[in-house]
């Protein structure tokens, strides 16, 4: 009996969205954190980069759901502490490979800061989703690798 040929798991990488002017938002973001809040995120995204089906199988959850309407097609990762919800937003980039990165990423596009029981503005929405597009349509891709 022949043996199949298996693949080897794809290596994800995480990474931070650079625009054309050079910031990282959602590196500036969590660098504006407390520092407890920034590691937990950072520790998600990690869980999520790891995943062993790949990032865009990780299951939906309280701290990780996909978005909708103007920022259809993002992620968010979330913690909660004092009252407060912290969102980091990224955009799973399975064709990074064909577009100049060496690995497929999980890019992080943004991040807010609300409280529990309060909503972002639809602008956060729609900011989100501009991220979005300039990212997916530059090649090669405009990014950070490094993660503080």
């Amino acid at each position: 009996m022949a043996k199949r040929k298996t693949r080897p798991p794809v290596e994800w990488k995480n990474a931070f969205y650079r625009t054309a002017d050079g910031e990282a938002p959602a590196l500036a973001w969590l660098m504006s954190l407390p520092k407890p809040r920034r590691e937990q995120l950072l520790a998600w995204a990690e869980a999520v980069r790891r995943w062993p089906e790949g990032p865009y199988a990780f299951p939906p959850g309280l701290m990780w759901q996909p978005m909708h309407d103007e920022a259809a097609g993002c992620f968010e990762l979330r913690d909660e502490h004092d009252k407060k919800r912290y969102r980091l937003f990224c955009v799973i980039d399975r064709k990074a490979t064909e577009n100049g990165l060496t690995h497929p990423v999980v890019c992080y596009l943004d991040g807010a800061t609300k409280a529990i029981d309060a909503a972002l503005p639809k602008a956060t929405y729609v900011r989100l989703g501009t991220l979005r597009r300039e990212y997916l349509t530059v090649s090669p891709r405009r990014i950070l690798e490094r993660l503080p």
